[in-house]
């Protein structure tokens, strides 16, 4: 019983670590997508130059 103790814990903390990643990509995903604007004016201001 020991055992299976051990193995729940121990998935329970990868369930954890994996919540944190998706957090962290979401989080980042929501920075990408706020950077969108930015994106289409720096690739304008480049096509100027060129």
């Amino acid at each position: 019983i020991s055992n299976g103790k051990t193995l729940i814990d121990q998935l329970k903390s990868k369930l954890q670590e994996k919540r944190d990643q998706c957090l962290e990509l979401s989080q980042e995903i929501d920075k990408l997508r706020s950077g969108d604007c930015n994106y289409d004016r720096l690739r304008a201001e480049r096509n100027n130059f060129s």
